[in-house]
């Protein structure tokens, strides 16, 4: 293999993500993980009930903020190493995103709209 192809594969797989769920209050908690070291995240966030990976796939269960029920979201690892675009998990009841996974730019970009929309939202009333 060419030095440029080993240089392309690596910069397809980018092992660190960014995940931002959505706490009790409504905010968005911001954290940088490596896929391979995602069970971590079940330390410091509580919403997160649990994190597996079986067979190449995650399994992510979260309480939702919204409705109270623990919804289970199922990706490949191989797709969240490759895919370079913005994942987003929502609520199945209620239609709204609880989290985000992806690049840090694009998460914290969706986050910051998030966070100006509610704020003028507020503002209004």
């Amino acid at each position: 293999m060419k030095r440029f192809d080993l240089e392309v594969i690596l910069l397809l797989i980018e092992s660190n993500k960014c995940f931002a769920i959505k706490d009790e209050s409504g905010k968005y908690l911001l954290k940088r993980v490596s896929l391979f070291k995602f069970e971590s995240l079940m330390t410091t966030i509580t919403s997160i009930k649990d994190i597996k990976i079986i067979k190449k796939e995650l399994y992510l269960y979260v309480r939702c903020p919204m409705c109270g029920d623990i919804h289970c979201y199922t990706y490949s690892i191989r797709d969240l190493l490759v895919y370079n675009g913005l994942i987003v998990g929502g609520c199945e009841l209620l239609n709204n995103p609880i989290f985000y996974i992806g690049n840090y730019e694009k998460v914290k970009k969706r986050i910051t709209i998030y966070n100006e929309i509610n704020k003028n939202i507020y503002a209004m009333f």
